[in-house]
């Protein structure tokens, strides 16, 4: 039988992270092909994070936060032993984190129709755009270390790691998080509190598709007629 790599590599790409989707956990005679799988989609996926960090960059985003924090050795030592202390965790989280590190395309650019300090034109957009928002291992250390030391959260409930903000917080608008259940032995996890595809679950994989495929604001899959013009040129199909 042909692996997942294989198939993938071959072009099968969304066929395949379906396949591995409907596995639900991954059991351990495909834990290794699943990874492989999910380390070369973040390996391409990390590409198209560069080139778009480096375009909101130089169209003048201005943000608190620095836009890029690419892997380190050290984060993947650190996220090896997260995930001793956590269990496992899904194939397409761990190599978003050791292939691509951090990202944080929020903030104020007009030209690319995003706003956080400074205040939106009227009238404003029907949508919020979502702005790509990646975590690196320090943000999953400290989420991790901030659960443990919660005396009074009750010893059963479960772990949910703050992914990221919503297209809400990601405008300085009071709003949720996007969330991954954790420990979770999945190829491809439910990424909780998105709404760019209505009437069902959103997986991460689909969630950085989409993200990608919309100039890294997959909020504008909602309402494409607004979004700004300087977005349109890194607009690309997905190769991952």
């Amino acid at each position: 039988m042909t692996s997942l790599s294989s198939r993938y590599l071959a072009g099968d790409r969304e066929e395949v992270w379906t396949e591995i989707r409907l596995m639900g956990e991954v059991r351990i005679h495909h834990a290794h092909d699943v990874r492989s799988v999910a380390t070369e989609t973040m390996r391409r996926f990390g590409r198209h994070v560069d080139r778009l960090a480096d375009a909101y960059a130089e169209a003048g985003l201005v943000s608190t936060i620095p836009i890029r924090t690419p892997a380190t050795d050290e984060d993947r030592q650190e996220l090896a032993r997260l995930e001793s202390e956590i269990g496992p965790l899904p194939a397409a989280l761990r190599a978003c984190m050791t292939e691509v590190g951090g990202v944080w395309l929020a903030g104020d650019c007009a030209k690319l129709g995003l706003f956080y300090d400074e205040r939106e034109p009227q009238p404003a957009a029907p949508v919020h755009p979502d702005p790509l928002v990646l975590p690196d291992a320090r943000w999953l250390r400290y989420e991790w270390t901030e659960f443990c030391d919660d005396d009074e959260r009750d010893p059963d409930e479960a772990f949910w790691f703050a992914f990221a903000p919503d297209e809400h917080h990601k405008a300085n608008i009071s709003g949720s998080t996007q969330l991954i259940a954790l420990p979770q032995p999945v190829g491809d996890p439910v990424l909780e509190g998105v709404r760019q595809l209505r009437g069902r679950d959103v997986s991460l994989v689909e969630y950085l598709r989409l993200s990608v495929a919309w100039a890294g604001c997959a909020g504008w899959s909602l309402a494409p007629e607004s979004m700004p013009a300087a977005l349109e040129p890194l607009r690309v199909s997905p190769d991952f």
